[in-house]
């Protein structure tokens, strides 16, 4: 039945761009091609300025937003636009999409739902067409490897966890920044191997982690892309569940990703919490929700973006916004990260604004596998030497 709504609801939305299309006259050719699920394309001939072009988007995104008759019931969509302009009759389709698919992201990504490619995009779309077919390879070779940063309690500086981030490195050994293959996953429809490839390889070292009595909590980014499609979410949930049960595994989706479609979003969210998982909500501060839907989340933390963290010991404005995200999460019963801690006033002031757990260079750099677990045997020997001391340490009594 949902699957048969979905059809639905995207046959009258390529209708309503296919009745715009028509409105013009025979002096602009307008075409309307679907490129995948919930993505469609919009050809004008000749190609508009870069006004109109901007214009026809905003109408585009009005007629797209008015509610839709599915099933005796109303549905409502949001909708982002990137726009791209055909630079000489030599442009391959492929290459004019992609332009477009780097504009759309853009778009996703901000507040603004138009965007227009810029030139200083061509780098980043050259590296992604390079880059893409050696991660296709990297995945199905398993030359990835996964990298993991501590979480450490604040109130006695036990680790609670690691945060888990994905990791590459070229033949050379050189390691490839993660957002430039992370971004080129997304871009390439690879996303969702790779984010299989992550849990796989979790599920592989589980028994390892155990018998080294690791801490159980392990955090993972998912990806925007993935929010879009409940049902994988539910896919990728079940695979989870082949766990033997000691890692207690968390989903990381960061604040502005939860805002490119807050409905979609909120279902692939309740799909994870009822598969039994909890949910942090990354980079907090920096997108636009509201405290309406972060309650409607049912979140289990809160992680403050490392951009309040920096210096917020000697920046008043960082250290009341920080101040009052603690006690305002804590109040709807979320946890907090601070991410970003490098120093020791900055350490100090989160463990007095009461931030639950803290993340950062000043415990560890994110640490391949071969070296969290003596990391962690050293970490806990230090712990346990800090405690004797304090234990031994008796003042001189007078009799």
């Amino acid at each position: 039945c949902g699957h048969a709504l979905g059809d639905q609801l995207l046959q009258n939305v390529a209708q309503r761009l296919k009745n715009l299309s028509e409105k013009y006259d025979d002096s602009t050719q307008q075409q309307v091609f679907r490129l995948g699920s919930d993505e469609f394309a919009y050809l004008c001939s000749p190609q508009l300025e870069e006004q109109y072009s901007v214009a026809l988007a905003k109408q585009l995104i009005d007629t797209l937003s008015m509610p839709y008759d599915v099933e005796h019931a109303q549905v409502e969509i949001s909708a982002c636009i990137g726009i791209t302009q055909i630079r000489n009759g030599n442009d391959d389709a492929t290459q004019i999409i992609k332009r477009a698919d780097l504009a759309l992201q853009r778009a996703k990504q901000s507040s603004e739902p138009i965007a227009l490619y810029a030139e200083d995009m061509d780098e980043a779309l050259n590296r992604q067409i390079a880059l893409a077919p050696l991660l296709r390879q990297a995945i199905k070779c398993d030359e990835l490897h996964l990298a993991f940063q501590p979480k450490i309690c604040s109130h006695d500086h036990s680790v609670h966890g690691f945060e888990v981030l994905c990791r590459w490195n070229d033949h050379n050994g050189q390691a490839i920044p993660a957002d430039w293959f992370i971004t080129t996953a997304e871009n390439s429809r690879l996303i969702k191997p790779l984010t299989e490839w992550v849990i796989k390889r979790l599920l592989s070292i589980e028994s390892e982690w155990q018998r080294r009595q690791m801490p159980r909590n392990l955090a993972f980014n998912l990806s925007a892309r993935l929010l879009d499609n409940t049902a994988l979410i539910r896919k990728l949930c079940e695979k989870l569940r082949a766990s033997q049960g000691y890692c207690e595994f968390e989903f990381e989706i960061t604040e502005s990703s939860l805002m490119t479609n807050p409905k979609r979003a909120l279902a692939s969210i309740n799909a994870i919490r009822q598969a039994g998982f909890a949910i942090s909500i990354d980079d907090y501060g920096t997108g636009y929700s509201s405290l309406a839907y972060l309650c409607d989340l049912d979140a289990s933390a809160l992680k403050i973006d490392r951009s309040f963290i920096t210096n917020c010991h000697s920046n008043e404005t960082n250290r009341i916004i920080v101040s009052s995200t603690v006690r305002m999460a804590h109040e709807l019963g979320l946890r907090t990260v601070a991410e970003g801690i490098e120093t020791a006033e900055e350490e100090k002031l989160l463990h007095s604004l009461g931030c639950d757990y803290l993340q950062g260079y000043r415990y560890s750099k994110p640490l391949v596998l071969d070296e969290i677990i003596p990391w962690f045997e050293k970490w806990q020997l230090q712990q346990h030497a800090n405690i004797k001391r304090v234990e031994d340490y008796r003042p001189n009594k007078q009799g």
